[in-house]
């Protein structure tokens, strides 16, 4: 019975040592232990869990974040900066960060390329609007001409 009730002590202690060092592997090992020796009523068990899903929410978050940054997929990278920005600990993680520079990036490219199109078309209505002058000022010298 001593025995049980120090193995019971030391899952307990790796528990908390889990939730302190905030360690997914370590959280998934030691939440493992408690369920096997039946242990899913204690509160380090319970604390342990509650982390250990929000460590794989975040994860999955922020690997669904870098892959939409990998594509340069502008809705995508905004999802993902929204799900991580909703997050209590992946809106604090240095891949938001980066997603949120990429973003700008590729905002502030497709606002060039936008630029530079609409300046394209500006210039070519220019052009019509030239030749189309250019065409009624020769038909007018002609008429006077006439």
């Amino acid at each position: 019975m001593a025995a049980n009730l120090e193995e019971e002590m030391a899952i307990k202690a790796a528990l908390v040592a889990a939730i302190k060092e905030k360690d997914l592997a370590k959280l998934t090992a030691s939440t493992q232990k408690a369920a096997d020796k039946g242990m899913t009523a204690s509160q380090e068990y319970s604390t342990a869990m509650a982390l250990k899903k929000s460590i794989e929410e975040e994860e999955g978050i922020i690997s669904e974040l870098q892959k939409a940054v990998s594509t340069k997929n502008l809705d995508a990278i905004n999802d993902g900066i929204s799900k991580a920005q909703n997050h209590a600990t992946a809106s604090k993680r240095p891949e938001l960060a980066a997603a949120l520079t990429e973003r700008d990036k590729i905002v502030e490219a497709q606002g060039a390329e936008e630029k530079a199109r609409q300046k394209a078309l500006e210039e070519k209505a220019a052009a019509e609007l030239a030749a189309k002058n250019e065409g009624l000022g020769r038909k007018l010298r002609q008429a006077m001409n006439e």
